[in-house]
């Protein structure tokens, strides 16, 4: 279906912190001041027995915006949408229907008894263009489903890893459980190449094709990423301009979240108008 705009979330790196419900969000960049399009939000080290912790992404105020132009072209050429640089028309289409898309991986071994899900929340303004307190749930919580865990013990050189075959292909997303040359815990690295069954070149770039000579390790366990899935999540019409995507881990009672468990989130962005909802 056709969609008429979009606006994009974007992820920062936060450390896990138990105390505070807090997932380990490590962005692409492993920056903690520079916005990247994706994050791993997981567990780097294990839970708190029952307790539910999550990771966020940037707040986003999508306070109204034009998506037409309101000229005699849309007579030549038809509808033109999202005007690019065309500036925010704020509180004019706040209420409209939209969906998040959103890209989500799960990597490590998911278990039935902590429920990992994706979730918009919205919250008010605060009267000086700022995200108020009151953030609350304006979407479907979806699941994401219960996968066994895929490891790889690797060891990697100027950006090429070498291991027996390892099955690997172009696209395939390694999770590191620890930090090494090159790279942070849970920053995930892409595979750009499979030169033979024994090797495969990495970047930490999405998209990339070119390998990152900066990582070098002795062998260390990577998760690999389960498939990647597209989301479309129906956001209900509301007054909140401010929103944000959520990686939400709630465990059972009595279970402790296991470490180096968690869900890859990529390419998040609102659209509004046209859409259809797609889950998993």
């Amino acid at each position: 279906m056709a969609r008429d705009g979009k606006q994009v979330l974007r992820f920062l790196t936060v450390a896990q912190a138990n105390g505070s419900n807090q997932l380990q969000v490590t962005n692409y960049g492993a920056s903690t001041t520079v916005l990247s399009s994706g994050a791993t939000m997981g567990f780097v080290s294990t839970g708190v027995s029952g307790s539910w912790s999550q990771g966020v992404s940037n707040t986003l105020n999508r306070a109204g915006f034009r998506n037409t132009n309101a000229d005699q072209t849309i007579v030549v050429s038809g509808e033109t949408s999202a005007i690019l640089n065309d500036p925010a028309l704020f509180a004019n289409t706040n209420g409209a229907e939209r969906y998040c898309h959103v890209t989500v991986a799960p990597y490590g071994a998911h278990v039935a008894a902590v429920r990992f899900e994706v979730l918009v929340e919205g919250a008010s303004d605060t009267g000086l263009g700022a995200a108020g307190t009151d953030w609350s749930t304006i979407s479907s919580a979806i699941p994401i489903p219960v996968n066994g865990g895929t490891t790889k013990t690797v060891v990697f050189s100027n950006g090429q890893g070498t291991l027996a075959t390892h099955g690997l292909n172009i696209g395939d997303i390694l999770i590191p459980r620890a930090a090494g040359g090159g790279f942070a815990a849970q920053q995930p690295l892409f595979v750009i190449g499979v030169p033979t069954t024994g090797t495969f070149n990495v970047s930490k770039t999405p998209g990339s094709n070119v390998q990152d000579t900066t990582i070098t390790q002795a062998s260390a366990t990577y998760d690999v990423c389960h498939q990647r899935r597209v989301l479309a999540i129906p956001i209900a019409p509301n007054p909140k301009p401010w929103v944000r995507v959520i990686v939400r881990a709630i465990p059972n009672s009595g279970t402790t979240p296991a470490a180096n468990v968690g869900v890859l989130v990529d390419n998040a962005f609102l659209t509004m108008g046209r859409d259809s909802a797609s889950l998993f």
